[in-house]
């Protein structure tokens, strides 16, 4: 497992993981134990670090896309 979720931050699962180009870093969506959809978050994991950033609170099902940009869904 490359993340586990953190209940006492308001995490209910980590989804959707894709492997960045480089493979130095994953994409997935966190999803929130209270708020619906509307309050998933798209986060990125460094795998050299370990640490992880948000990039998009509200967006779910992300995907880095050849033109390099991300899109998700809203």
């Amino acid at each position: 497992m490359l993340t586990r979720p953190d209940p006492a931050q308001g995490e209910a699962d980590h989804f959707w993981p894709e492997m960045l180009p480089g493979g130095h870093a994953v994409l997935f969506t966190i999803t929130a134990l209270t708020g619906g959809p509307a309050a998933a978050q798209t986060a990125v994991l460094d795998l050299q670090t370990g640490t992880r950033k948000i990039l998009v609170r509200g967006g779910s099902h992300a995907h880095y896309v050849p033109s390099g940009h991300l899109v998700y869904t809203a």
